[in-house]
């Protein structure tokens, strides 16, 4: 029987027809996870956290480029002024 399908195989499947092979691994709660992901609220906080992330990286960066280029003005005008 595949996964696609709900009746039984015509015929035996032979060993070397066999693509995969289970593992034996286990991660736990993951289910968990994704069950809550399917939710309205799972799928909007899904969302929300990794963009607030974003949105607070790239605050950080460019406020770390506006310091940076007010430094390099402050060096020239104290060079200018000796």
């Amino acid at each position: 029987k595949g996964d696609n399908n709900n009746g039984p195989d015509l015929e035996p499947v032979l060993a070397e027809n066999v693509v995969g092979k289970y593992a034996d691994i286990t991660v736990p709660y993951v289910g968990y996870l994704l069950n809550y992901a399917n939710s309205k609220a799972g799928a909007a906080l899904l969302l929300i956290i990794p963009g607030v992330f974003l949105l607070g990286y790239s605050a950080i960066s460019i406020f770390g480029a506006i310091r940076s280029i007010d430094g390099e003005k402050k060096d020239k005008k104290v060079e200018q002024s000796v």
